[in-house]
């Protein structure tokens, strides 16, 4: 009910959509004619706008060289002439206007070009880590969709965290159809500029899966001859790697391992609990009342009952022989517990240990996961576990 109740709020929160939004940018060029001036200042616009370089391609200057027609006026394209500097480019122009012009041979021109730009309003995602999860390696049929689960369970938890920009490999085919459907004859200019937007990732979560089987014991009692039945659980573990795509290096590695009714779902919970943890650590934003405290994440990662180690951040370690960061040294100050959880932030309370007051030296203060033996106390005659955290292994460049 719990889960319903998350995917129907995130159904209901206001994501603004992808567009297209128009761009000035005004340029000075020169050439032996005024067409040739416009040309080569259509040319420096799409390099300002798109980062591509496009003065040695004469296809491309051809085309635009075509497009160069007005003077001293505006000069508004048709949507063919967009889509097919797009097609060339990258970049949809949609008009252009000479705002000056010089005498020559070489003749100096002065324009504003309008360049449509596409932009991902409201997702929040420019200075996040982007991020995917690729399938787990395994063996049999039945394994393959049990993998496959687990891919959407560590996806599914990776973007509740908020931590990084999820990107989607999964859906290859439905992406196929709707470019498909954007580079037809019917789609106007404005929304092509969505082809050829694909973002890479800077880390892939790959790894394997192995699963056991239950058992099953049976045994005969002697004086009834009775047989009794008995059945072990199997259990699932999963060994998981975070790769950085750049340099192809191991950034960490660990393993979990669960059994039981749910073992998928916690295991994916855990996986990319993990991953966030060594990246983004979850951290206190506000801890100036102890019995107020604000975590800097929310949604379906956290739950009222579980409780982390305080952990204040103090000098940066760097190993003598690399020189490479080893990251902060850590001291533990106390413990807290969530005690209630919204979309995007949690608040937590100081059951134990004291932080740093408004007069002390201004500090972060990381939380870090209890050892699964820990619990929290009991209530209403129940123990709340807390999360189980699977192992992982950091390595020296980690932040």
């Amino acid at each position: 009910m719990i889960r319903c109740f998350g995917l129907l709020v995130l159904l209901l929160l206001p994501i603004l959509p992808a567009y297209a939004e128009p761009r000035d940018v005004e340029v000075t060029a020169t050439g032996a004619t005024s067409q040739e001036a416009i040309t080569q200042g259509l040319v420096q616009a799409l390099e300002q706008v798109s980062g591509v370089a496009l003065a040695s391609n004469q296809i491309v200057r051809t085309e635009l060289s075509s497009q160069a027609s007005g003077d001293q006026a505006t000069t508004t394209l048709t949507q063919q002439q967009q889509s097919q500097i797009r097609k060339l480019t990258g970049g949809n122009i949609t008009s252009y206007h000479v705002l000056t012009t010089s005498d020559g041979p070489p003749v100096t021109v002065q324009m504003a070009v309008t360049i449509e730009v596409f932009e991902a309003k409201g997702l929040g995602n420019e200075t996040r880590r982007r991020i995917v999860v690729a399938g787990f390696s395994t063996s049999g049929a039945q394994r393959a969709a049990t993998a496959d689960m687990l891919r959407d369970r560590i996806t599914a938890s990776l973007v509740q965290a908020r931590r990084f920009a999820v990107v989607d490999r999964a859906q290859d085919t439905v992406y196929a159809q709707e470019m498909a459907l954007l580079r037809g004859g019917d789609a106007p200019a404005t929304e092509r500029v969505r082809i050829g937007q694909t973002i890479g990732a800077d880390y892939v979560v790959t790894g394997k899966l192995r699963q056991t089987a239950a058992t099953r014991n049976d045994r005969v009692l002697e004086i009834t001859g009775e047989v009794l039945t008995s059945t072990t659980a199997g259990s699932v573990e999963a060994d998981f790697q975070v790769i950085e795509i750049a340099t192809r290096q191991i950034k960490s590695t660990g393993t979990a391992r669960f059994s039981g009714p749910g073992a998928i779902d916690r295991i994916g919970a855990s996986i990319a609990d993990a991953i966030t943890q060594a990246v983004y650590p979850m951290r206190l934003i506000r801890f100036e009342d102890p019995a107020n405290l604000i975590v800097n994440q929310g949604g379906g990662t956290l739950s009222p009952g579980q409780r982390f180690r305080a952990m204040v951040m103090g000098e940066m370690m760097a190993d003598p022989y690399t020189h490479e960061e080893l990251g902060q040294l850590e001291q533990e100050v106390g413990v807290v517990e969530i005690v209630r959880v919204d979309a995007k932030i949690s608040y937590a309370q100081l059951v134990s240990g004291h932080l740093p007051g408004p007069g002390d030296t201004p500090t972060q203060i990381v939380l870090r996961p209890l050892l699964p033996s820990a619990a929290a106390p009991r209530r209403n005659g129940r123990t709340t576990p807390v999360r189980e955290v699977p192992s992982i292994t950091k390595l020296p460049f980690d932040s």
